[in-house]
């Protein structure tokens, strides 16, 4: 089977496919990430922007808040953070109690226009690719060769 990227408004989420067609719509968001402080430090300002519908996201850096933390108070019409779970192939709520996982894409409603600030270290990681999976793929550019 082949492997597809697809690049979305940005960097930061990937969609891979291992055959098949992607049923339903999720507008992606533009997200970007800005080196934050004057003295060089390594942690990085992300920024998620929210349309209304539904928004595909990824964390390119390490925040350790709760998910509940950064969205409820952030996102209009937030309720709660989807994930793909490619063991059952099934979409997940996620426990809101914890962080975001760098190496997870996730899909959140927003019932407007929003803009949520990440703070944190870049985010690296090593993607375990199993049939369809979400993935986020950080700060830098992922190779999605199929080996």
């Amino acid at each position: 089977m082949k492997k597809k990227g697809v690049k979305v408004s940005g960097l930061i989420v990937v969609l891979v496919l291992l055959g098949g067609a992607i049923s339903g719509i999720v507008s992606a968001v533009n997200q970007s990430v800005m080196p934050s402080g004057e003295d060089g430090a390594s942690a990085q300002t992300a920024t998620l922007h929210f349309s209304y519908g539904w928004n595909a996201i990824s964390a390119p850096v390490t925040d350790s808040r709760s998910m509940g933390g950064i969205f409820i108070t952030q996102v209009p019409g937030f309720y709660a953070v989807y994930s793909w779970n490619s063991d059952f192939q099934c979409w997940t709520i996620e426990d809101l109690s914890d962080a975001l996982d760098p190496a997870k894409g996730y899909v959140i409603w927003s019932t407007g226009d929003a803009e949520v600030e990440l703070t944190g270290e870049p985010a690296t990681y090593s993607p375990n690719l199993k049939s369809w999976s979400l993935i986020g793929v950080g700060a830098y550019p992922v190779n999605l060769s199929a080996d």
